[in-house]
């Protein structure tokens, strides 16, 4: 069996998902390819928009027994290119942003559609989407931790303090506005606490001027699109999703899978991942996140306590084999 993975993204969780996804499919029979559609598929849709994409969609996807749409917007562009026509899946990673018939009916032409949390499943459950199945995505077990220090001196951040760190797409639903403004109230008890963002996208001029204008800009680092992300979590004591509108978070799993305590906002699935205050912890507002940050940090031993659990809790439920495994019997059930 064939399977064409359809991402429109080119970094970040989606796209580390669709690459590990693929090839963990090989040990399940299954040949597949992630394709990134970036460069052909505009975030717009409409006639003039559809035309175009599922023209280069059909021919992408010559050749392959199930197309596998990795969010909405691949999803809509393989309901626009193949109707009910042909087997095609999607993964819903997000909480949907709209509840439009239009939208809910582009994803019934789906065969299944995968769910990346039970809160998500709910929310399309909620607007009449069928063919739901709840499958929480799988990461990469990490082989072996990297050494602190040496992955703060390869940041070129400071040896001594604390490091939060956080990783995703700069939007505003990311919530990494908060993050850094979070940092003002962590200072007033943490004054050596560095905080380390990666990633990319729009706001990056609107965190930019957040940190110049911070108390302690020299302690927030926007280091932009990192090769290795581990190293990122590697260097921290804490990584904090702070997440507005989250159905999962593959950069939590995988600090967890690492050992990294992790800090999630208690929205939308989220705080599935975790065991409150046993494998991670959660806050709910922007007000609150610097001082659990604090509460966290001063807490040492807790610290220690919440990243082992973390990394057990990853090592159980969030492996990309099993993932695989369960991904490939939906093709399987929906292919003739």
């Amino acid at each position: 069996m064939r399977s064409l993975l359809l991402t429109r993204q080119n970094w970040g969780g989606i796209a580390r998902y669709a690459e590990d996804l693929a090839e963990a499919l090989g040990a399940c029979d299954v040949e597949a390819a992630a394709v990134d559609a970036t460069d052909w598929m505009p975030n717009e849709t409409g006639p003039k928009f559809d035309k175009h994409v599922s023209k280069r969609l059909v021919d992408t996807a010559r050749g392959f027994d199930v197309v596998h749409a990795v969010g909405y917007r691949t999803a809509w562009a393989c309901s626009a290119a193949f109707g009910d026509k042909r087997p095609w899946i999607y993964t819903a990673y997000d909480l949907p942003k709209t509840r439009h018939p239009l939208f809910v009916g582009r994803l019934n032409d789906s065969a299944a559609g995968l769910c990346s949390a039970r809160a998500v499943r709910k929310a399309l459950d909620d607007i009449l989407v069928m063919n739901l199945e709840t499958v929480v995505i799988g990461v990469r077990q990490p082989h072996q931790a990297l050494d602190r220090d040496q992955a703060r001196a390869a940041l070129e951040l400071p040896t001594g303090g604390s490091v939060v760190a956080g990783a995703g797409r700069w939007v505003p639903d990311r919530g990494f506005d908060a993050l850094v403004r979070s940092m003002e109230s962590v200072w007033e008890s943490e004054p050596d606490t560095t905080l380390v963002l990666a990633g990319g996208g729009p706001e990056k001029d609107e965190l930019s001027r957040l940190a110049a204008e911070s108390r302690q800009p020299e302690r927030v680092r926007l280091l932009g699109l990192v090769d290795d992300p581990a190293v990122v979590m590697a260097a921290a004591d804490i990584f904090v999703v702070p997440s507005r509108r989250g159905g999962t978070s593959m950069a939590a799993m995988e600090a967890m899978a690492s050992g990294l305590p992790v800090l999630l906002r208690d929205t939308g699935g989220l705080a599935e991942l975790i065991d409150p205050d046993l494998s991670g912890m959660l806050f709910d507002t922007d007000e609150q996140l610097g001082s659990t940050i604090v509460e966290m940090l001063g807490l040492p031993l807790t610290l220690e306590t919440l990243g082992g659990a973390a990394k057990v809790a990853a090592a159980e439920r969030f492996r990309i084999d099993r993932n695989a495994e369960r991904v490939a019997e939906v093709y399987r059930s929906v292919t003739p």
